[in-house]
């Protein structure tokens, strides 16, 4: 009961939102209103959102003013006739299998293609400016809501009907206009959920954030955005993604809020965030390679918890000098008792890495038994004494806690 309780109460809380939210997104709710969700990757971004995948249902298709009419009527004519082409073979295939009566339900969904209103409405949408799928979203809905009304059990069922019809030229509108799939030139990419490979599939210089409907802090998706430096919010359940698409959106990923249709007084004052950022990420940069020291020149060792080690050059002369303080600290202290200085990690299980941290007077090396074959019969690592200590070595190859060199 209590599972039950909970989920229910975060559909009605979702649902007691969705209104405020909808007025924020028609700029309605106040003009530096904010949805709240969760931090995925830090930093600020102002773009125009683009959905990840505009065309995933009819309630999801975005309004767009067709920038090509002819190729739209096109697009939307050759989406019928393959539906319709495709209805008739699966009409076909199941002869031997099902009854006539029964196969005559994929004539009801061609004849529904055929209609008249059907289509000659779509047209009519498109011939107005707007593109194909929003054409046919606008038809369909229109249509369905008439079967709808009807009191006769029956007739009201036929709505569900048109819904099929309309997915399935929707599907087909979507192979036919992918390929002009284009994204704004600062991209707020939003979706239900934002895949690594939706964020891959963005222009290389175009993303500017990331927005996501679902998600975690512990998300490949959060991994990624941190990786790549994108500022990113998750976890929006109560952002109505299909009616975004080409809204200006800012992306406060250090407060994980997002503003939609915000002020220019409010743009301002993240843009100067934003160039204040700017600025000191290039201090940084202008500082990375320095030794660590007082401004009297005393050597400082320096210390970091490092979540992704793909993001780092651990052979960069700045690391590995920091890397061989701490060795000459941990020696300091160790050795006065008698205990062995270790490192465990990607470097250690890296045939390069462990031969540096070697040299540097490390006792010993942890590693994941996939890396131990590799580091095993490196020749450098032959000649800085491993061979002597190979018995130690298979003996550990095998166990769950990874492999040692001494």
């Amino acid at each position: 009961f209590v599972t039950i309780a909970a989920q229910l109460a975060k559909v009605i809380y979702d649902a007691s939102n969705i209104d405020v939210v909808v007025e924020l997104v028609h700029n309605a709710a106040g003009e530096n209103a904010y949805i709240q969700g969760v931090q995925a990757a830090t930093g600020v971004a102002i773009g125009t959102a683009a959905l990840i995948d505009p065309l995933a249902n009819l309630e999801s298709v975005p309004d767009r003013q067709a920038e090509d009419i002819d190729a739209q009527e096109v697009a939307f004519r050759a989406a019928v006739l393959a539906v319709q082409t495709e209805l008739g073979a699966s009409s076909e295939r199941l002869t031997d299998v099902v009854p006539k009566e029964v196969r005559e339900l994929f004539d009801v969904y061609v004849m529904l293609l055929g209609s008249d209103s059907l289509v000659a409405d779509t047209l009519a949408r498109i011939r107005a400016g707007n593109w194909a799928p929003e054409a046919w979203r606008d038809t369909i809905s229109e249509h369905a809501r008439a079967f709808d009304r009807m009191e006769d059990p029956y007739l009201r069922a036929r709505g569900e009907d048109i819904r099929e019809v309309g997915t399935r030229v929707l599907a087909q509108l979507q192979l036919g206009l992918e390929d002009s799939r284009l994204y704004p030139e600062r991209c707020i990419l939003v979706g239900d959920a934002v895949s690594i490979q939706d964020i891959a599939s963005v222009p290389a210089g175009r993303l500017a954030g990331i927005v996501s409907a679902e998600g975690s802090a512990f998300s490949h998706t959060a991994v990624l955005s941190n990786a790549l430096g994108i500022p990113a919010v998750v976890s929006l359940s109560s952002l109505p993604v299909g009616l975004v698409e080409g809204v200006t959106m800012v992306v406060n990923g250090d407060e994980a809020r997002i503003y939609v249709n915000s002020s220019r007084a409010l743009l301002d004052a993240f843009e100067e965030q934003m160039e204040r950022q700017e600025a000191l990420s290039a201090e940084f940069m202008k500082n990375r390679d320095l030794p660590a020291q007082t401004v009297d020149g005393v050597r400082l060792p320096v210390y970091a918890n490092i979540g992704l080690d793909s993001e780092n050059d651990t052979l960069h002369p700045a690391v590995l000098n920091a890397i061989s303080m701490i060795i000459r600290d941990a020696h300091a202290h160790a050795h006065a008792q008698n205990t062995p200085v270790s490192v465990c990690g990607e470097m250690a299980g890296d045939a390069a890495g462990a031969l540096v941290l070697l040299g540097m007077g490390v006792d010993a090396l942890s590693m994941s038994p996939a890396s131990f074959e590799r580091v095993k019969l490196n020749d450098a690592l032959e000649g800085a004494g491993i061979r002597k200590h190979r018995p130690r070595l298979e003996d550990r190859a095998g166990s769950d806690a990874g492999a040692f060199a001494g």
